[in-house]
Formats: C-alpha cells, sequence, structure tokens
C-alpha cells in the first residue's frame, strides 16, 4: 500500500508537527537539537505569517502593515528576506512597541506588540516546538494550547465540585508574564529544546526590549504580553508547577486535591487541608521566583 503523500504546504507541516509530537511523547526525556532548519523553511515561514495575518493586530514599531508587506513590497520578497536573514544567521528582532488595553476593573494591561516579521518568525518557532511541549504538558493545564479551551477548565473545576471537593483555593498571579526570570525561563525551554539557534532566537526576543514614549527600556525578566510566542513559554514556565503536582500525587484519593490552570490562574480543590496544599504550590512558585501573587480559600 502507497502511503498518501503530503501534498499541500499545510500538510506537510502539520506532518512535520505530529512527527516531533510522537517523538517527544515516546522518549520523555529526549532533548532535541536539530530543528532550527525546520524553522527557516520557507513553507514554514509562510504558514507561519498566515497564522499571523489571521490574526491581524496592529503594526509594531516599524509601522510596516499586512497591506504594505502584500501589496507595494510583495508577499514572496518579504518571506524571501526573512528567510535569507534567518539562515545567514543575520536576524535580529526590534523592541516590542508597548500599548495599554484597559481592563474590566479600571486599570490597564499592557501589551507589547512586535513588528509583523517578528511575529512571524515567533509564530515559525513556535510551529516547531509547540509539539515538543505539548508532549509533557498535563490534562489540568488549559491555557493557550491546541485543542483546550476555558470551557473545558470550568467543566473540570465543576466535575471536581461535584466529587466532594468543598474547599476551592484561587490564586492570582500578579503580573506574571512580566515577572517571569529569563534565565529560569530559558532553563525550561532546554529541557526540551538544545538546538542552541532556536535558544538564541527566544533569547533575542526576551531581551529585545520595548519603546515606550521613544525610549526602549531592556528587563531581565518578562516575557511581554502580546508575543506570538510568549502564551507557550508563560505555560512552559508553570509546568514545573503541573509536574510537582503530578509527582506528589495530590489527585489520588490518598489526597483528593486537584489543580486546574487556566494559563497563570489556577484553583486548587480539595475535601480538606486547603492550607496544606496552598502551601504546596506556593513552594515551587517561592522557587520559580513568581513572588506577586494573591490567594483565596472558601468553602
Amino acid at each position: 500500500m502507497i502511503a498518501k503523500a503530503e501534498n499541500t504546504p499545510l500538510e506537510r507541516v502539520r506532518e512535520l508537527q505530529r512527527k516531533l509530537y510522537l517523538a517527544a511523547k515516546g522518549d520523555p526525556k529526549r532533548k532535541f537539537g536539530v530543528l532550527y532548519d525546520k524553522v527557516c523553511q520557507y513553507e514554514t515561514l509562510s504558514i507561519a505569517y498566515h497564522q499571523v495575518r489571521s490574526n491581524k493586530g496592529a503594526p509594531g514599531i516599524d509601522h510596516q502593515t499586512f497591506d504594505i508587506i502584500e501589496g507595494e513590497y510583495g508577499l514572496d520578497r518579504f518571506l524571501g528576506e526573512l528567510q535569507g536573514k534567518l539562515v545567514q544567521k543575520r536576524y535580529r528582532p526590534l523592541p516590542v512597541r508597548r500599548v495599554y488595553i484597559p481592563k474590566a476593573d479600571g486599570t490597564q494591561r499592557p501589551l507589547g506588540i512586535p513588528t509583523i516579521a517578528d511575529r512571524v518568525v515567533q509564530a515559525a518557532v513556535k510551529i516547531v516546538i509547540e509539539p515538543l511541549f505539548e508532549a509533557s504538558f498535563k490534562d489540568f493545564s488549559y491555557g493557550f494550547r491546541p485543542r483546550k479551551s476555558a470551557q473545558q477548565a470550568l467543566r473540570e473545576v465543576y466535575k471536581w465540585l461535584n466529587f466532594k471537593c468543598r474547599w476551592v483555593v484561587d490564586a492570582d498571579l500578579k503580573s506574571y508574564f512580566d515577572t517571569i526570570p529569563h534565565d529560569k525561563l530559558l532553563q525550561s525551554v532546554r529541557t526540551r529544546v538544545i538546538d542552541r539557534s532556536v535558544v538564541k532566537l527566544i533569547a533575542m526576543w526576551l531581551k529585545a526590549g520595548v519603546m515606550e514614549e521613544m525610549q526602549v527600556r531592556t528587563d531581565v525578566t518578562g516575557t511581554p504580553q502580546g508575543g506570538v510566542i510568549s502564551p507557550l513559554l508563560a505555560n512552559l514556565y508553570l509546568h514545573w508547577l503541573d509536574s510537582v503536582w503530578e509527582s506528589k500525587g495530590f489527585g489520588k484519593r490518598l489526597h483528593d486535591a486537584h489543580i486546574v490552570r487556566y494559563a497563570d490562574d489556577f484553583v486548587i480543590l480539595c475535601r480538606n487541608n486547603p492550607e496544606k496544599y496552598l502551601g504546596e504550590a506556593k513552594k515551587v512558585l517561592d522557587r520559580l521566583g513568581v513572588t506577586d501573587r494573591q490567594y483565596g480559600a472558601k468553602p
């Protein structure tokens, strides 16, 4: 029987993702060292561009828009030049543009808007490395993941409430995206990705800085909200909490304490001893350097 060929760029990229996922799933300790060439492939960049295009979004500090790229500049030229910079290791990200989005409570949420070129490269890296981390992510993590949703997280919460978990501990990690230590985050990346060129790309995005009022500020913490790859990196960093929780067996009958996480928000549902399980979560967050947080426990 002749296997069906993957005929379109999208089919080939999805097949690549499937193979990477299966390889990572089959060997939980494997670290992948040959990934950069896959990021640089024209069809990976093309798929990444169309993903970024579908999300629309404002231009970065270079003021380049999708209309300019597809019109007077030319999409093939744009992708070809971007590919050339990556292959020749000449690619350098620009600082993100700072904007503020009003929140329901009257405060403002800071966003960092990368240029379209930087968004495309971030999306290309995400295409390649996300399957590696998805193979390890836990079922009780729901935020910003393929085929996962907030509705599923809520159903999981209600399930444990129906199983007599009468205590609910709510954790609010304030300014989480802005406080992740870069060095520890890159250590998390290296648990699966040891291709130095890919790790260097991620490090450059973390250090690219933020432009606000015509001045660029660089930090040693944070992954700006607004970056294509930021949700994956934020999820990856809190995966340590998920792993410790599972390794201690808190979800088993002896403890009957369960965690449900949606990105930087999580709840602990338990029958008894909420202080004990909150204390266990605090220990992990302390080691991660996530210090700006609030908790509430109620039956």
